[in-house]
């Protein structure tokens, strides 16, 4: 398969992006939550998004030539991206696990929320420097501001998503947005967050398209350009389907009449695109035969 190698990098970005979407936006819904049931849902999550950054961390570990010596990528700090990369992946990763167990205590404890906000800027840096990892001037097709975009558009999407998933089940076991102190302001935040996200995830597509057209090597490609144009436009079509769906639930006026499953299948549509979107982007490192 084409991506025999490389899916364990391809689940890695996504999964540590989308456990930091997860924090981020938690943290943003849980400043206007006053529902106690509403609360706790949230707090949870953030378990979640260490078992989601736990696993991506683990898979890259496949990548390695092998895994007893990826400690020796930690030695070029100074000059190496990747070494960065890690660095911050394994403070961002101790963070995150400390506010999973904060987080498990029933009541919110004391110095919880400066916590979340330290794994929040963690995360954020750790994304801009995934980012950068994969600015490589002998490699075209990623020589862009595409990937920065790309990347965090993930993490902006993830979050709303999940959180708009994870909402929808409590609607339908009878928690509203009433308890919170502006009516709907959680909707309105996750409306903005998947809107924004969805908004650099398309500025990401041009920028894409130009810089791998400019790099590619025809010998070398994998499949043609026509066809590099039509899968990028297939992954954001399922992008743009996906928060489509989770704004029309979200706009509805009760959130108890959120339509079953809808936000669910808003959540796996965005999956699919995502590691679509990701797929392509690893592609585009062998279409260019350097």
């Amino acid at each position: 398969m084409l991506l025999l190698h490389e899916w364990p990098l391809v689940l890695f970005t996504l999964l540590l992006q989308s456990a930091v979407g997860i924090v981020l936006v938690g943290e943003c819904l849980l400043r206007r939550a006053e529902d106690e049931r509403l609360v706790t849902c949230l707090r949870r999550q953030s378990c979640a998004a260490f078992i989601l950054f736990a696993v991506g961390g683990l898979l890259s570990l496949l990548h390695t030539g092998s895994p007893l010596n990826s400690f020796h990528t930690l030695s070029n700090i100074g000059s190496s991206w990747l070494s960065r990369e890690i660095a911050v992946l394994s403070f961002t990763g101790l963070v995150l696990l400390w506010l999973a167990f904060m987080r498990r205590k029933e009541r919110p404890q004391t110095a919880e929320k400066t916590v979340a906000r330290i794994a929040i800027v963690a995360g954020l840096i750790l994304v801009a420097i995934m980012s950068r990892v994969y600015r490589l001037a002998v490699v075209p097709a990623w020589n862009s501001h595409a990937g920065l975009l790309a990347f965090f558009a993930s993490v902006l999407l993830c979050g709303a998503l999940w959180h708009g998933f994870m909402l929808n089940r409590l609607c339908q076991g009878g928690i509203s947005f009433s308890g919170l102190p502006q009516e709907r302001s959680a909707a309105r935040l996750l409306f903005a967050a998947a809107f924004l996200g969805f908004l650099l995830a398309a500025a990401s597509l041009p920028l894409s398209v130009s810089v791998q057209e400019a790099g590619l090597n025809m010998r070398t490609a994998l499949i043609p350009f026509s066809c590099l144009a039509w899968s990028l436009t297939l992954r954001i079509a399922l992008t743009g389907t996906a928060v489509l769906l989770f704004c029309i639930a979200l706009l509805r006026e009760d959130c108890k009449r959120f339509p079953v499953g809808m936000a669910g299948m808003a959540l796996l549509l965005l999956a699919v695109g995502e590691f679509f979107g990701r797929a392509l982007f690893y592609l585009s490192y062998v279409r260019v035969g350097m």
